[in-house]
């Protein structure tokens, strides 16, 4: 629970922060902190000593395959900055808060209440994300005034790549594939 409490907060910090903070501001917010924790990614993976540590420190808050690759905080501090950099904030900031919401809602309910499974992901727990997507996606676009309809491709987009095997970590792949999607509903309205 740990773990997904992580997620949702460390992913949702930026996504807010944009709202309160100039796009420049942000962008140099968002360039700083992936640089610096990628290169402590990068030292924490040369030097088993420093591994050692941070797993010791941290490791309720990671996953036991993290300890020899790079860790799910890379993936979304990589795709804030792809979105943030590429998009309008606005849908870039949504697409993020997809990932932070929907993906620990899928693991909850799909863990739980998840009987039908393909590819190894509950059918239940995809629609758990779609529903909470649209649970944050919708109050938010009508605050920010974009079109529901731009919010419901995102929001679908995001829960069918959680719930794809993609070969991809999904922290990068659901907000870069939901923002690319409500980009595009978006040049129709």
């Amino acid at each position: 629970m740990g773990r997904r409490l992580f997620h949702l907060f460390g992913t949702s910090f930026f996504p807010l922060l944009s709202l309160f903070i100039s796009r420049e501001v942000l962008l140099w917010a968002v360039m700083g902190t992936t640089a610096g924790f990628l290169l402590f990614e990068g030292v924490r993976l040369v030097l088993p000593r420093v591994n050692r540590w941070f797993f010791s420190s941290f490791g309720a808050l990671l996953r036991g395959e993290e300890v020899g690759r790079p860790t799910g905080a890379s993936y979304v501090l990589i795709s804030t900055l792809i979105v943030f950099l590429i998009f309008d904030e606005r849908i870039a900031a949504i697409s993020l808060l997809f990932l932070a919401i929907g993906d620990p809602m899928a693991g909850l309910v799909g863990g739980t209440l998840g009987r039908i499974r393909f590819f190894g992901k509950s059918l239940g727990g995809s629609m758990a994300a779609f529903l909470a997507c649209l649970g944050i996606g919708f109050p938010i676009a009508n605050a920010l005034g974009i079109h529901l309809p731009v919010v419901l491709a995102g929001a679908l987009s995001a829960s069918v790549v959680e719930f794809l095997p993609l070969p991809v970590n999904d922290n990068l792949t659901v907000p870069i594939l939901s923002v690319t999607a409500m980009f595009l509903v978006g040049l129709l309205f």
